[in-house]
């Protein structure tokens, strides 16, 4: 395994035009949509409710603030002061080498120490820890959902398109094998294709097509917000009916 400096890591960074007074109140009221929905699946996620490490699947923007606030509200001060994390186990995926490049640089843990750089797995282009993250691959979705050989407690799929009937295909397979405790879901709202339609149509809302695709769940969040566009942010928990007769007998008989 390697390990660089952040300096070495580094890229270059496009300059961006300024922003108008207008451009900036709308990103600001954006902002604080996002970070409302980003605070409902932190205290979803919090110790009172997974007192154990928490072994968690996200997809960070280049700056990572739901991973920094989660870390923040598990993790004890002075675990953190040491530039360490316990409760806290988080893989992050990115697909675009230019953000992935861009994130690893603000990877939390990168002013505690270096950027280690591990093994490629054979479904990721690269892979790179801290101190405070796990592991960090650049790959697909559907490629780790397909071919990770890992379980995981939680996962925030954070897609920047809307449904589709493979994705849907891909979050079922991903639920039943992937994920023991807990499954939050944020989509695009809008630019469906005509077979998406026809699912949203038969079942009647993008919400009740995955939550009633998804077996052995409990839909613990909905909500549709404003980012750009509309976004939908559905959250899901594992049940197991306690009550059915046919397992009770089961059990007895067995």
């Amino acid at each position: 395994m390697q390990h660089y400096s952040t300096e070495v890591m580094a890229g270059r960074i496009n300059k961006r035009r300024s922003v108008t007074t207008g451009e900036g109140y709308v990103r600001r009221k954006q902002k604080t949509e996002k970070q409302r929905m980003r605070d409902l699946i932190i205290t979803e996620l919090s110790l009172r409710h997974w007192p154990n490490a928490l072994n968690v699947l996200t997809f960070p923007s280049i700056h990572w603030s739901f991973e920094n606030d989660l870390i923040n509200k598990r993790e004890r001060p002075r675990d953190l002061q040491r530039g360490y994390v316990n409760a806290t186990i988080i893989t992050a995926i990115e697909r675009e080498t230019p953000i992935f490049r861009a994130a690893a640089l603000r990877m939390p843990g990168t002013r505690d120490g270096e950027i280690h750089i591990l093994e490629t797995p054979p479904w990721a282009s690269a892979a790179v820890r801290t101190r405070k993250i796990g592991r960090f691959y650049q790959t697909d979705f559907e490629s780790l959902a397909a071919k990770q050989d890992y379980v995981y407690d939680a996962a925030w799929l954070d897609f920047n398109g809307p449904l589709s009937p493979k994705l849907v295909a891909h979050i079922i397979s991903f639920w039943s094998r992937k994920i023991r405790w807990k499954m939050f879901v944020t989509v695009m709202h809008g630019r469906y294709t005509p077979d998406a339609m026809e699912s949203i149509e038969r079942y009647g809302s993008p919400e009740e097509w995955l939550s009633s695709s998804l077996t052995d769940s409990r839909q613990i969040m909905s909500e549709r917000y404003r980012d750009n566009m509309t976004m939908i942010q559905m959250g899901f928990v594992k049940t197991f009916d306690l009550f059915d007769t046919t397992d009770l007998l089961k059990l007895l008989e067995g």
